[in-house]
């Protein structure tokens, strides 16, 4: 995408803890220097947002550039007042660009397609500049209008740096019951030049091993261990990384004498048998306070900050 000048899309797929997650925060990180990203993470709470996913991602992507950034600035400037209407309706800070009062739309066919165009001018505007980098995670949960977006946006240019990563669960995307389009849109898209759809599976043992030395570089373990490893995990990903933070957090694996060491033998009673225990064991091992914020934060609900947190116990971010 980078070099060339072609509309890229890629459809992200696995089971619970398989990687998917951490592969689009990889690639934000590795392009983030280099690129205007815009990401948003779905979920069940908003399935009946409209337009949920790019309202969010694009409310973010503005509260982190500015709203009176010169290079944003002119984007919008460049963009019909018409579109930045309907556009404003679903990303407020878009608002306080208007020199007018947003009047309701009486045409809701009209209203639409100024706000599919507006969303589409946005994104070529902004290309003018960078490429633009678009992630969407757990879009097993998108909200229909969001989806129609879209396709309409996949449909409409392709001539542009713009990339799409879209991550979902399989099993998950099986449990909704309503039409929602995600399907018909895969088939669609699916042979594509421009598409392509990858299946992150379980690693193998090799991998496994692979992956905990690339973790604890320069550790010597016996192949005992990393057989255990694989045998509690089954290679799933997120599951050997909690697994192995669970282990430094008690001590059998530290960093001593400049190198990574296992400092006791570990039979499979001592490693969780699941991620749920996991968890369940790292959050006990917390201390007091850190367990406080954390039933804040389920409190609070899917959608808090940072910043929040940090109001709520007058902490630093760290």
């Amino acid at each position: 995408v980078l070099k060339s000048d072609l509309l890229q899309v890629a459809f992200v797929t696995g089971e619970l803890g398989s990687g998917k997650t951490r592969l689009l925060t990889e690639l934000n990180n590795y392009v983030r220097e280099r690129a205007a990203i815009i990401n948003c993470h779905s979920s069940m709470a908003h399935i009946q947002d409209p337009y949920f996913l790019f309202a969010k991602g694009v409310s973010d992507y503005i509260g982190k550039i500015g709203i009176d950034n010169l290079g944003l600035s002119g984007v919008f400037s460049r963009i019909s007042p018409l579109e930045l209407v309907q556009l404003s309706r679903i990303v407020p800070p878009i608002a306080q660009l208007l020199n007018r009062p947003i009047a309701p739309e009486a045409d809701d066919i009209k209203a639409r397609f100024l706000l599919f165009k507006g969303f589409l001018d946005f994104l070529i505007e902004l290309n003018k500049n960078q490429p633009v980098l678009i992630l969407f995670d757990d879009i097993q949960w998108i909200d229909k209008d969001s989806l129609e977006l879209l396709r309409y946006l996949y449909m409409q240019e392709k001539n542009k740096r713009i990339f799409i990563a879209c991550a979902y669960d399989e099993d998950k995307f099986s449990q909704r019951t309503d039409d929602f389009g995600l399907k018909a849109l895969l088939e669609d898209i699916r042979f594509k030049d421009n598409f392509i759809q990858l299946e992150l599976k379980d690693l193998s043992f090799e991998d496994t091993s692979a992956m905990i030395e690339a973790i604890f570089a320069g550790i010597e373990a016996s192949k005992e261990f990393y057989e255990l490893i694989y045998d509690v995990t089954r290679g799933r990903p997120s599951f050997i990384e909690e697994v192995l933070k669970l282990l430094v957090e008690e001590s059998v694996i530290s960093y001593q004498d400049n190198r990574w060491q296992i400092k006791k033998s570990l039979s499979k009673q001592d490693i969780p048998s699941s991620m749920e225990e996991v968890i369940k064991k790292r959050v006990k091992n917390l201390d007091e306070e850190t367990k406080e914020m954390i039933v804040q934060a389920a409190v609070i609900g899917e959608d808090f900050s940072l910043g929040l947190l940090k109001k709520l116990y007058n902490k630093y971010e760290g």
